[in-house]
Order: C-alpha cells, then sequence, then structure tokens
C-alpha cells in the first residue's frame, strides 16, 4: 500500500481486496490439499487393510468331522462305483484273456515271450481293483474335524467325495495296468495317492503359511519403502502415504500461488480429479482382495478333492488349474505391493 497516495481510497481499496483474496485462495487451496491427501492416503492404503480369511485351524471350535449325506446321494454314489468296479474287473480279465493268447501264440510259433513281467502287471492291476477301498481308507487320513473355520469345514464337508474319487482312481489305474499290462500305470496312480496324502495331511497348513507370508511381506515393503514401522507407530503407514500423495496434489495446486483466478480453480480441479482417481483406483483394488479372500477359501477347501485324481487326464488337469489359481491368488497382495512401491 506504500505506492497509494494519501488519501487514494481506490488504490487502497484494490490492495485490500487483493490481499484479502490472496490470503482466501492460499487457504483455500491448503484446505483442498489437505482434504485430498487425507482421503487419498485413506482409501490408497484401505487395500492393505482388507483383512485375509483364516484358513487354518487356531482358534477354530472343535467338533468332528462332517458326516457323509444319506439316503439318494449315498445309494447314487455306490451305484456309480459299483459300475466302475464291475467294468474295471471286466478289463483286467480282459487282459488276463488277451495275456494268455498271446503267449500261447508265441509258444506254439516256437518263439519265447518274456511274460512275467506282464502277468504281474495284470494280477496287480485286479488285486488293486479288488482293494481299491480298504488302500484308500488306509491311505488317506481321517476328515479334519467340522468347525467354524470356512475352509475347513468346506474340506470336511467334500471330504466324502473326494474318498469316492479316489476309490474310482484306483480302480482306473489297476484297469489300465491289466489292460496295458505295464507298471507305467500303477507308477502315476502311485504318484496320485502320494499326491493326495501330501495335500489332504498339510495342503491346508502349507497355503495358510504362504498366504501369511505373502501378507507379512507385503506390509513389510511398503513399511521399507516409506521408512515405516507399522508395529511401533500404527497411524505411520497411513501418515507417510498422505504425505507423500499430499506433496504431489500440493504440486500441481501450488503452481497456481500468485497467478490468476482460473489458475487457482484448475489447480484445485486438478487435486480433486488426482483424489477421485486414486480413490475409484482403490475400491477396486479393495474389491479384488475381497475377491481373492474368498477364492482362497474355496480353492483351499477344494483342494484334497481336486488333489484325488491326479492319474487321469480329467483329475490332473482339475488339480493343476486349482493350483495355479492358488498361486496366482496367494501371490496377488505381495505383487500390489512390489508394484506399488516402484510407483
Amino acid at each position: 500500500m506504500a505506492d497509494c497516495g494519501l488519501g487514494d481510497f481506490e488504490c487502497y481499496s484494490k490492495e485490500i481486496a487483493s490481499t484479502v483474496w490472496s490470503r482466501t485462495r492460499e487457504a483455500l487451496q491448503n484446505d483442498v490439499n489437505e482434504w485430498v491427501a487425507e482421503q487419498i492416503s485413506t482409501l490408497g492404503t484401505m487395500w492393505v487393510d482388507v483383512p485375509t480369511p483364516d484358513l487354518g485351524t487356531t482358534g477354530a471350535a472343535a467338533g468332528s468331522a462332517a458326516a457323509a449325506p444319506t439316503g439318494d446321494v449315498e445309494a447314487h454314489l455306490g451305484t456309480v462305483l459299483g459300475y466302475v468296479s464291475w467294468i474295471s474287473g471286466t478289463v483286467a480279465v480282459l487282459g488276463l484273456v488277451l495275456l494268455a493268447v498271446m503267449v500261447g501264440l508265441r509258444i506254439r510259433s516256437g518263439d519265447g515271450v518274456p511274460f512275467h513281467g506282464r502277468l504281474f502287471a495284470v494280477l496287480a492291476g485286479g488285486v488293486l481293483i479288488a482293494g481299491a477301498s480298504s488302500l484308500v481308507s488306509a491311505l488317506v487320513p481321517t476328515a479334519p474335524a467340522a468347525s467354524t473355520n470356512t475352509a475347513t469345514f468346506l474340506q470336511s464337508s467334500t471330504w466324502w467325495i473326494a474318498g469316492v474319487c479316489a476309490i474310482a482312481s484306483v480302480m482306473i489305474g489297476g484297469a489300465r495296468m491289466a489292460w496295458e499290462q505295464r507298471a507305467r500305470p500303477g507308477q502315476e496312480l502311485l504318484k496320485s495317492l502320494l499326491t493326495l496324502v501330501v495335500v489332504a495331511s498339510a495342503g491346508l497348513t502349507i497355503v495358510w503359511l504362504l498366504v501369511r507370508a505373502g501378507d507379512s511381506f507385503s506390509t513389510w515393503i511398503i513399511d521399507e519403502s516409506l521408512e515405516c514401522d507399522l508395529d511401533g507407530a500404527p497411524n505411520c503407514f497411513k501418515d507417510n502415504v498422505g504425505v507423500m500423495l499430499g506433496g504431489s496434489v500440493a504440486g500441481l495446486a501450488g503452481g497456481a500461488v500468485g497467478s490468476s483466478g482460473g489458475a487457482v480453480v484448475s489447480g484445485i480441479s486438478n487435486g480433486l480429479f488426482i483424489g477421485v482417481i486414486v480413490g475409484l483406483v482403490s475400491v477396486v483394488q479393495v474389491l479384488l482382495m475381497i475377491v481373492r479372500g474368498g477364492m482362497l477359501v474355496i480353492l483351499s477347501g477344494i483342494l484334497p478333492l481336486a488333489a484325488s485324481a491326479t492319474n487321469t487326464e480329467l483329475g490332473k488337469g482339475w488339480f493343476q488349474r486349482c493350483v495355479a489359481w492358488l498361486t496366482a491368488f496367494i501371490l496377488y497382495k505381495p505383487a500390489a505391493a512390489v508394484v506399488r512401491d516402484t510407483l
């Protein structure tokens, strides 16, 4: 106001209006920047706070294994197993007959034939068909106790179905041994049973440990990138993200200080635009985390069922897809944290 002459009220009025407008503009920008930074820090870290469903048995209520359904379901499945057993036995008998015919023709023509290995494969196939139920019962552990844990309850409820599929797979493996007169189907069956035993015994525990390790890694790498200790300061993570994103917003909006009103509006609009974009991306990320939690429960729950017949093409493909999707959902959160760390 030193440039205004004495009694120049018009000049004084313009200087006062300019000062008031400048301070009001700065206050408005600061308020908008602070609000946008707060919203961005909240929405931008919300996905990290989405809890992963408990896949372990810790804290689960004790109980007995879910009983297999009775009535029509049990009768129908028993009929299916009966058909599989009858067809497999017929195939084994045909394999034995074919072996006998082949050996007879070779002996008649004067050619020797090493039939001992083939005969052993046929007989072993018949033994597997006859003792499929006993073999599966001896190898597969008992069903987990039904509890409030969704994954454990799902496994317990489908355990008997996995047992039925495993029995059918043993019969199919025995029939293939008898028909092909080779030990290769038996080796595939042994691999399938070992896979089932491992998955049924420790599959859920291994998945749960991997999920917890991935979640811990996600928090750790973000803490390291922001120089934050989430255990020592619970709000440190959000505060640092708010400062980082708030500084970006301030950089866009702050450039309008000392500029025209249009530039001010443009700076504020840019800040609000960033807030809206980050909010939408964060909502999508939260939804993906919710989907991840649900899929982890479902895939973990059906994992023993998928592993019950890996000696067949259908069962092997199903198990491989299940493991692939389970691995993808386990690694999604750590991968998202790594991507966020590089931005």
